[in-house]
């Protein structure tokens, strides 16, 4: 396993900030966007330096777009990682599967050219609906991952090291159907995962993470939630930690 060590400080602090920080940028930052017949339109938000990178992907919620988590992605590229936001079509689900796996494979086999290093942490972020896809495509090793199953693109490819899912619907589908959370067929155990959840989410509540977080953690997953006072279903992404404490931040 790619020793998460280094990566975890760098999220805890930097992916969460989607407006200002007192802060400057450590990098200055490239915006391109890329993609394959088998994936949706690939946002690469790229530090401008010599690297090498650990390689990041954000995931939107629904009916968003890979460039709807910019400022994100943009904060986290300018300390120091690549990052990747695909779109997909997140309102059908028969493309979900392949938009989703097929773009995280294809950013995997380009990481290199724009200065990736995929022997550090792989991290996968997501908000959202973007947030339990990113659980499902990270976990299941059987099918995604090498020597895997799906085969509509590319070979398997490693899963994620690090998963970061922000105000995620759990018990819920995208028809709106809720179901219990179940941890049958996961099998990325060496996965480090963090929740966060906002008492004033009236999307995703609260509950959701804290009843999936118990899920994780008694299937034998390092889970961590972090519950966030005052936090609601959009504004969480907009909180950094100062002084030890989640503090909401300005959006400029």
């Amino acid at each position: 396993m790619r020793n998460v060590a280094r990566i975890l400080p760098i999220l805890l602090t930097g992916l969460l900030i989607a407006g200002c920080s007192s802060d400057p940028s450590t990098f200055d930052v490239t915006t391109t966007v890329v993609s394959h017949e088998t994936t949706q339109d690939i946002w690469v938000f790229a530090p401008e330096g010599e690297g090498p990178w650990p390689v990041v992907f954000t995931y939107h919620g629904q009916r968003g777009t890979g460039d709807g988590l910019a400022t994100t992605a943009e904060n986290l590229a300018s300390q120091g990682l690549l990052v990747f936001s695909p779109s997909y079509r997140s309102t059908e689900p028969q493309h979900i599967e392949q938009d989703l796996e097929c773009a995280y494979r294809y950013g995997l086999s380009l990481a290199e050219e724009y200065g990736g290093d995929l022997t550090q942490p792989i991290t996968s972020f997501g908000h959202s609906f973007g947030g339990q896809m990113s659980l499902v495509g990270g976990l299941n090793e059987a099918a995604y991952g090498p020597g895997g199953t799906y085969d509509k693109c590319f070979d398997g490819a490693p899963r994620p090291d690090v998963l970061v899912t922000v105000t995620a619907c759990y018990y819920q589908s995208p028809a709106g159907d809720r179901y219990p959370f179940d941890t049958a067929g996961y099998s990325n155990l060496n996965a480090e995962l963090v929740v966060f959840g906002g008492p004033d989410d009236e999307v995703c509540e609260l509950w959701q993470s804290q009843d999936a977080t118990v899920a994780l953690q008694s299937a034998g997953y390092n889970t961590v939630l972090h519950e966030i006072d005052g936090g609601d279903h959009a504004n969480v992404v907009s909180y950094e930690v100062i002084n030890g404490e989640w503090s909401e931040q300005p959006d400029d």
